[in-house]
């Protein structure tokens, strides 16, 4: 089993859901009922530092209960033994098989944290969204108000203590910066994802886990940084040695798959085994016990499996001397692995051997876990040796079988490893070169590209339309340009490539009469909300089927005896049927009470002939929401999920890991939405938000965005159309300027953003006509 499938939530009734306990004097807190043990870790002691309670935890073990406490634990069936300097720290949040970090703090007053984040949801929290609509019967549900209150002042608090960091280490009063944290970077982007996604109607079923998943990621946030601040502390030499000890978290697991996650999070991990794994006299080595101020504790205490300690020569005496794999870079995890393997394996047990990494890798963790630096990821030079293995230049990892078949490394260059501010966007991983793919739209040599006059057809698409249809903006117009010159109308489009457009063309709201235009807001709600579901349940039409959706309110149902009206009759309602076909209960809804309804704009009735001011913002509402839908489903053509069947290929080259990598396409879709603020985690846009992202007046604000698209074409592997020289380097000088302009407090050029922009969005286009075969749906100005 991977280490991914290790950490996926488990909404199961059998599992426990967290609750607060009630440490009444002589009376012992209850689990929760319906449960007789638990078979994971058992809450044992606290230690309050920094405002957060800590409990020290441990699994597998015998239990006793303690008044005031709960859950003890008394005895260790490990060489790690458990005694009064051997404190480990881990959550005893959740009491599920699902592990969590080990800074998450304990709920109480001193925590400072939210209460609603231990609290479980019920269905009384949430209600329908539609009470008295005709959409009542789908069973979608929003949180009431007062629940959304209390979720949004959690969510508001985990952001504000993110910021007071960054505020800190701004005014030179810390050295931790989270943004320069990967984890807690991509934490804090995920629970606010999280959150928008709460604000729109989901189905019963998903309501609670969407709520759970919610909870879980702002305490890991808050467990993130409240590591992030104890980093000094544990890294340099300790005046007081003692509550350093105390102070000390880490996460103890048994499975290989766990410690490996633990460690990308940059958490210290003990992995303990099983008795029947431990090497032969095991508890006699580990039966002396010597207190701290003993010169014993230090020389002779060995307290690892393999009687071997692993912090020899350090500075720091008072660290542990148990068998640690310490927080480190995350560009680190593939020693980490190796290392674990050695160090934790018995010597008369074979591990199975996944991946082999020839021996000097592991020198430089080694190097790593004895200094008394600040630990925190980035991309400088003491990872470019590791990255030589993680990346070689002309050299594939395959799985080894022996010793003898170790590559030999040592000659191959490292990939140059960039250092970035903060300010220069999402990640910054070096572009592969990759293959061209032969549907490549081919560019014009000429240099002159056509104009609007002329243009007809599919190749319209490509150019501004008149009002009221909107603008395309600038940028992409002129990329749309480019790519018209080499466009090639009537391609094939493969079986497996869903082409069709999911919302009607834009260009109907601006050319259709009025019925055509009203029946369409007819059945806009319904059609919006369908965003929300997986991309494979969203179903599309072509550009006639939807012409004839929308047609059906221009005219009266025929008679039986008028076959041909008839016969469009029918296939316009199935075609509308199929576009709703997968959507949850839809069979409960009476689709003709939505025709025979009326049609409303901005929460107002439209009765009368739509203005032009109204039609170009209903278009730019078609134009928003096609071009946000068509960029996920771009991605889930040309992006590789890990763990999948094609990224264990041997034959592919393996790229650093990127903040976007995903298990799911859930997570995949959730990421996106975090690198992209504007589109507040959902594919339906709002008017008040036409001025933002890719059409926002802050160059700044908008050069971010335009990194982030190209951040997000930098993941695909399955077949991406190779960028061009010319985009490559105007997207460097783009970052460049930004780094620049942040650390000078200047404005980013407009000029260079242009550039950049236009090469970006050019990219985007050559890869949507190589998969889709059409032209794509461009952003577009509202102004």
């Amino acid at each position: 089993m991977a280490y991914r499938e290790a950490f996926r939530p488990i909404y199961e009734p059998s599992v426990q859901l967290p609750h607060l306990p009630l440490p009444t004097p002589g009376r012992i807190p209850r689990l929760a009922d319906g449960v007789s043990a638990a078979s994971d870790a058992l809450c044992a002691q606290e230690y309050q530092t920094l405002g957060v309670n800590l409990v020290t935890t441990s699994p597998n073990m015998k239990a006793a209960a303690s008044p005031q406490y709960g859950w003890c634990p008394i005895e260790m069936d490990t060489a790690l033994r458990y005694g009064n300097y051997d404190p480990i720290f881990h959550p005893q949040l959740w009491r599920s098989r699902v592990a969590h970090y080990a800074t998450i703090p304990w709920p109480s007053e001193s925590t400072n944290v939210s209460p609603v984040l231990w609290e479980v949801f019920s269905p009384d929290d949430f209600e329908n969204h539609d009470q008295e609509g005709s959409l009542r019967n789908l069973k979608l549900v929003v949180l009431r108000a007062e629940r959304k209150q209390s979720l949004e002042e959690a969510w508001m608090q985990a952001r504000a203590r993110f910021r007071d960091l960054e505020d800190e280490w701004a005014l030179g009063r810390s050295q931790i910066l989270p943004f320069n944290d990967c984890k807690a970077r991509g934490l804090r982007s995920a629970s606010r994802v999280l959150w928008e996604t709460l604000e729109t109607p989901i189905e019963v079923e998903q309501a609670t886990p969407r709520v759970v998943t919610l909870q879980r990621t702002l305490l890991e946030l808050h467990g993130r940084l409240t590591w992030l601040q104890l980093q000094p502390a544990l890294h340099d030499p300790p005046v007081s040695p003692s509550p350093v000890r105390l102070e000390l978290m880490g996460a103890i697991v048994g499975r290989l798959e766990i410690a490996d996650r633990f460690y990308r999070a940059g958490i210290p991990v003990w992995l303990v085994r099983d008795r029947s794994a431990m090497p032969l006299g095991w508890r006699e080595a580990a039966g002396v016990v010597f207190t701290p101020g003993e010169d014993a504790f230090r020389r002779h205490r060995e307290t690892s499996a393999v009687g071997r300690n692993i912090w020899l020569g350090e500075k720091d005496t008072w660290r542990p001397i148990l068998c640690v794999c310490g927080a480190g870079d995350l560009k680190r995890y593939a020693a980490m692995k190796r290392y674990l393997q050695r160090i934790c394996a018995s010597r008369d047990w074979a591990w199975t051997k996944l991946q082999e990494w020839p021996d000097w890798v592991h020198g430089e963790y080694m190097d790593a876990a004895q200094d008394s630096e600040l630990d925190i990821p980035n991309g400088t030079a003491a990872t470019r040796l590791l990255l030589k293995a993680l990346r070689p230049s002309r050299a594939t990892l395959q799985p080894l079988t022996s010793d003898k078949d170790q590559l030999d490394w040592a000659g191959l260059e490292a990939p140059p490893v960039g250092d970035y501010s903060p300010a220069s966007g999402p990640s910054r991983s070096t572009p592969a070169s990759e293959a061209a793919s032969k549907n490549a739209m081919p560019m014009s040599k000429s240099g002159s590209w056509p104009s609007r006059d002329g243009a007809t057809g599919v190749l319209a698409k490509f150019y501004d339309m008149p009002p009221p249809m909107p603008c395309i903006l600038a940028g992409w117009r002129e990329a749309a340009s480019r790519a018209a010159a080499g466009f090639l109308d009537n391609a094939k489009v493969p079986e497996c490539v869903d082409a069709k457009y999911t919302l009607p063309p834009p260009e109907f709201m601006a050319t259709l009469n009025d019925t055509a235009v009203r029946t369409y807001l007819k059945w806009r709600p319904l059609l919006l909300l369908r965003l929300g579901l997986p991309l494979d349940k969203v179903s599309s039409l072509r550009s006639r089927a939807w012409r004839m959706v929308m047609g059906k309110g221009e005219m009266p149902k025929p008679s039986e005896k008028n076959k041909r009206g008839m016969s469009n009759w029918r296939q316009a309602e199935l075609a509308l049927r199929e576009a709703v076909a997968h959507f949850s209960h839809i069979e409960d809804v009476r689709l003709n009470n939505l025709e025979e309804g009326g049609a409303q704009w901005r929460g107002r009735w439209v009765m009368d002939n739509l203005s032009q001011e109204m039609r170009t913002e209903i278009a730019w509402e078609c134009c928003e929401a096609n071009f946000r839908f068509e960029v996920l489903r771009l991605d889930s053509h040309r992006y590789c999920l890990v763990d999948s069947p094609d990224s264990r290929e041997s034959d592919k080259e393996e790229d650093v890991e990127s903040e976007l990598d995903a298990s799911s396409w859930d997570e995949r879709r959730n990421k996106i939405f975090g690198i992209f603020p504007h589109w507040k985690s959902k594919c339906v846009p709002q008017l008040y938000d036409c001025n933002s992202g890719f059409a926002s007046a802050n160059s700044t604000a908008r050069a971010r965005t335009y990194l982030a698209l190209w951040e997000l074409m930098q993941t695909w592997t399955r077949g991406r159309v190779a960028p061009l020289i010319n985009s490559l380097s105007s997207v460097e000088d783009l970052k460049v300027h930004l780094r620049d302009a942040h650390e000078s407090g200047l404005d980013l050029t407009d000029s260079v953003v242009a550039v950049a922009s236009e090469h970006i969005a050019f990219e985007y286009i050559r890869n949507f006509i190589d998969v889709f075969k059409r032209p794509p749906i461009l952003p577009h100005s509202l102004g």
